[in-house]
């Protein structure tokens, strides 16, 4: 009896561990491994490749040719900010998304992409964030996404 009471804990314990296993994982991008993870803002759900690094920040969504619609690059910072962004080497314009306290503080609509321009305009939110997500150019209009939006990121 009393190991049975055992196998029934331990069952117990790895379903919890499986039924608590976040969405993020892991994919292949450009030979490189690539964390991803979820948004959601109101009903809708963004797919998110993570960028927490320097280098995966500094990169960022650079030389791409397109970004499939209902995905994007969340990047996240160790501390809150003013954390700027430019389009250098984007090809394809972007909005960009600023979050801090799990709401959009900061939003850029439409910013055209800058190509291998020298030296393209840098974007900056007015309050300190801790995340920045670009999506698709005219998502933010589209779904109608405004500052204060809540945001739950997993």
């Amino acid at each position: 009896m009393k190991y049975i009471k055992n196998i029934s804990a331990i069952s117990l314990v790895l379903l919890a561990i499986s039924c608590n296993q976040t969405t993020n994982q892991n994919i292949e991008f450009d030979g490189n491994s690539q964390q991803m993870g979820v948004v959601v803002i109101g009903d809708d759900t963004i797919s998110v490749e993570i960028a927490d690094t320097p280098p995966e920040r500094a990169q960022g969504l650079m030389y791409r040719n397109d970004l499939p619609a209902g995905q994007g690059m969340l990047f996240i910072f160790e501390q809150a900010g003013y954390h700027s962004f430019w389009m250098k080497n984007t090809l394809i314009p972007l909005d960009i998304i600023w979050i801090a306290d799990d709401k959009i503080v900061h939003i850029e609509s439409d910013v055209p992409s800058a190509g291998d321009e020298m030296f393209p305009p840098t974007y900056q939110p007015d309050k300190p964030a801790t995340h920045v997500l670009e999506v698709n150019g005219g998502t933010v209009d589209k779904l109608d996404w405004k500052v204060g939006d809540q945001i739950i990121i997993s």
